[in-house]
């Protein structure tokens, strides 16, 4: 049996609707990584830092200082160390 016009119609919304999506999810994710990027980017600079000025180092552990998790403070244990 044919389909019909509003069959074929239906079936072209919703294969846009479908592309729209993934065009959307694509974005996001390039998004989030550029997002990431930037974070890390900002974060070793910030590092490299605080390795050489006190303010920066001071920066530095006022920000660790603030963080809630202790496994996320753990992981500038060596950091404070050496400045």
């Amino acid at each position: 049996m044919p389909e019909t016009a509003l069959e074929k119609a239906q079936k072209k919304f919703e294969q846009a609707r479908n592309r729209l999506n993934a065009i959307r999810a694509r974005e996001s994710t390039e998004e989030r990584k550029k997002d990431t990027r930037r974070k890390v980017i900002v974060g070793g600079a910030l590092l490299d830092l605080a390795a050489r000025e006190e303010a920066a180092a001071a920066v530095l552990a006022r920000i660790v200082a603030s963080l809630t998790r202790q496994q996320d403070r753990a992981l500038f244990s060596s950091i404070d160390a050496e400045t």
